[in-house]
């Protein structure tokens, strides 16, 4: 099986939604949450233990394996419910932002 970079293995799990950076991707590595192989102070991760990260990942949410399909729109409509509460949080903190840009471009040099 191919054994991938810390950095390769970051692309494959945001490939897959899993949004993170290769830090994070590392520090579970340190940790032990993804299997990983350390020699000569590099890390090296299979890639059936990224799938095995990724599956592992998706238990409680819409793509959980083995659920029936009541749960599985239950639960995928939560998500789009989280998601459109992030998406306002977000854009008030856009705007937050753009008028604390504003402030600063009144400002003469």
């Amino acid at each position: 099986m191919l054994n991938l970079t810390i950095k390769e293995a970051t692309s494959l799990l945001n490939a897959y939604g899993l949004e993170c950076h290769w830090h994070q991707v590392k520090k579970w590595a340190v940790e032990g949450k993804i299997k990983a192989i350390h020699e000569d102070r590099v890390y090296r991760i299979e890639e059936k233990e990224v799938h095995k990260f990724i599956e592992a990942s998706w238990v409680g949410n819409g793509y959980e394996v083995g659920i029936d399909n009541e749960t599985k729109i239950s639960k995928l409509l939560d998500q789009i419910d989280d998601l459109v509460q992030r998406v306002e949080q977000l854009e008030y903190e856009k705007e937050e932002l753009q008028l604390e840009l504003a402030k600063y471009r009144e400002i003469p040099n």
